[in-house]
């Protein structure tokens, strides 16, 4: 019988496809579920569960569907979690967990692991990512800070910060491996993986070929403040007044499929101005053999040499994309080498592959790409949350890779 591995509960930026498809071409059967939908430009198709179909609703599952694994094992329940928990619990060794656990209090994290579970948990952004400790972080890094409102999806008070440091430190505490990245993760304390983000270049229709003249150049933000858009239109906005000849396009609001084909049909894709990595969208961009300008920090970022990405932010945009449109060659030698470097580093067999050697890996051998000292060592923290920290802390400082990575001491009242 083969392994069996869940994978949920959020299905940010298609990644869940990906790591079904990497799983199964590493061997692994796969059981997926999502709670809720995520857009238009998501790929929801061949997931197992819609929990939000399932239970008639679109409405947060925390309300909608209270989690009682106990009387689903009881034959008492016929409530989707529990029934997808229930399955779960009976088929898999491993859990993959995206944003979400089963539970709105990831209780479930100390149960999988009482019943000898694997759990990996990927983190992809405002999951973990606290407004304060980022700006600090990149602003000593020398990086633009994102600009949040103070109406956005991040939050900027005590209930987001506290939902923020239990996923983080709950993860930390159960979790086998973490796949994360320094521009999210600067309230973390244990050691992390890597994120590299599943592209199947399969999906996408290849067309490195570059329009000599009039190249067309496309935009499709799934959020215009957090990628920048108001900095983008004004530059393209600049460019056509000063003559540059080139098509425009803003994607909004578009079914994924069709948005793939809009990337495909463009010259130059320009992602985002301000997380360094980039997002999923840059590497389908590449997939697709396009000229692609997004935000890197290639020192912070840990990116591989080889990456063909060209690094902009809003400072830097005008005089990137003008050079781009003018030179021809250098646009035809950055879109023949996407394909390749997605290939090589962003297909769901190679990455999936890469975590599950790590994952199989004893820990007392494990080698991690961060070894995370910002929230140790530099931030600053909000007076008024300091015992919030503190308690977050003292939730994780029993743990093996506590004691051997993060230094006892005090230090502008947070407590280690």
């Amino acid at each position: 019988m083969k392994n069996k591995v869940f994978v949920g509960m959020h299905n940010i930026a298609s990644l869940m496809q990906g790591w079904k498809l990497g799983l199964e071409e590493n061997g692994y059967e796969t059981i997926t579920a999502v709670h809720l939908p995520n857009g238009s430009i998501v790929d929801n198709n061949n997931i197992d569960y819609k929990l939000y179909e399932l239970g008639k609703s679109k409405v947060s599952f925390f309300k909608q569907f209270p989690f009682y694994p106990l009387n689903y094992l009881r034959g008492k329940s016929t409530n989707p979690f529990d029934y997808v928990w229930g399955e779960a619990i009976k088929q898999c060794d491993t859990f993959v967990f995206i944003w979400f656990s089963f539970q709105p209090n990831y209780e479930d994290y100390a149960r999988l692991k009482q019943l000898g579970k694997k759990i990996i948990t990927f983190f992809v952004g405002d999951d973990i990512r606290w407004i304060t400790s980022m700006q600090q972080d990149f602003s000593q890094a020398g990086l633009l800070p994102i600009e949040y409102s103070k109406d956005s999806m991040n939050g900027f008070d005590e209930k987001y910060l506290t939902q923020k440091l239990s996923f983080l430190r709950t993860a930390e505490k159960y979790s086998d491996i973490i796949l994360s990245h320094p521009n999210q993760s600067q309230l973390a304390l244990r050691p992390y993986h890597q994120v590299f983000t599943i592209v199947n270049p399969n999906n996408f229709l290849h067309q490195p070929t570059q329009r000599a003249k009039n190249p067309m150049i496309v935009h499709a933000p799934s959020s215009a403040h957090f990628k920048g858009t108001r900095f983008i239109l004004p530059a393209i906005e600049r460019l056509k007044n000063e003559g540059y000849e080139f098509e425009f396009k803003l994607i909004q609001n578009m079914p994924y499929q069709q948005a793939l084909e809009e990337y495909a049909k463009a010259d130059i894709l320009i992602g985002q101005l301000f997380t360094p990595y980039a997002g999923t969208q840059d590497r389908e961009g590449l997939a697709c053999g396009k000229v692609v300008l997004t935000s890197i920090g290639r020192k912070y970022a840990k990116v591989p040499e080889d990456c063909p990405f060209v690094d902009v932010n809003p400072h830097n945009l005008y005089d990137e994309l003008k050079a781009i449109i003018e030179n021809y060659d250098l646009r035809c030698k950055l879109a023949a080498q996407g394909r390749a470097y997605v290939e090589k580093y962003h297909s769901p067999k190679a990455v999936v592959k890469r975590v599950l050697y790590a994952l199989n890996t004893p820990k007392e051998q494990r080698q991690y790409d961060f070894y995370p000292t910002f929230f140790r060592n530099d931030f600053l923290p909000e007076k008024e949350y300091v015992s919030l920290y503190n308690q977050w802390t003292a939730y994780v400082k029993d743990c093996d890779w506590y004691k051997a990575h993060v230094p006892t001491g005090e230090r502008d009242g947070l407590i280690f």
